[in-house]
């Protein structure tokens, strides 16, 4: 049996701290205000688009993938071929 991942807000808040980012410096580079960033890591993402998902996800340096569980961030360089 599988865990279900985190809320993708608390996944978001999480690798946000470990990047040492603010709210307001991965909101800048998501293209995104620090109150939207805000509510999403909350849970409150009325509106929330998985475009927009992706583009936090890339302005961490981090890709979004979307299965049956829900959305997952997960990073790249970690992945390997097998």
């Amino acid at each position: 049996m599988t865990r279900k991942p985190l809320p993708i807000g608390q996944q978001i808040a999480i690798a946000r701290k470990a990047a040492g980012l603010t709210q307001m410096d991965l909101a800048l580079r998501a293209g995104l205000t620090q109150g939207r960033l805000s509510e999403i890591e909350r849970g409150d993402r009325p509106g929330i688009t998985v475009a927009l998902l992706c583009r936090i996800a890339e302005a961490l340096g981090l890709s979004m993938i979307f299965d049956g569980d829900g959305a997952r961030l997960i990073d790249p360089a970690k992945i390997d071929g097998g």
